[in-house]
């Protein structure tokens, strides 16, 4: 068994690379997709519409983090709240995946 001193916690590793720590997890899965959506957010021009295709090859295809049915029902409920779609399906992915 080794250790790992990430963030200022230390995960406990098994030879297999099993995390004892889901705290690393979870810091690493907010990590990505902090990423994912400065990805989008830096490469895209044309606003939140342009983005939405995507957002979609992002979540649904190469990640797997919503089905394209929730992902539909994101952009209908983000393009009825305030503020632009795309920041709206991010929250909402965000909250998905992480509660927050």
């Amino acid at each position: 068994m080794r250790e790992m001193i990430y963030l200022d916690k230390i995960s406990r590793y098994k030879d297999d690379g099993t995390v004892y720590n889901k705290d690393v997890i979870c810091v690493r899965q907010l990590l990505e997709l902090f990423i994912v959506f400065a990805k989008i957010g830096s490469f895209t021009f044309g606003g939140g519409y342009a983005m939405l295709p995507i957002i979609q090859e992002e979540i649904v295809d190469k990640r797997g983090w919503a089905s394209e049915e929730e992902v539909i029902d994101y952009y209908a409920i983000g393009q009825c709240t305030p503020g632009i779609i795309s920041v709206n399906t991010a929250t909402f992915i965000g909250y998905k995946l992480r509660g927050i």
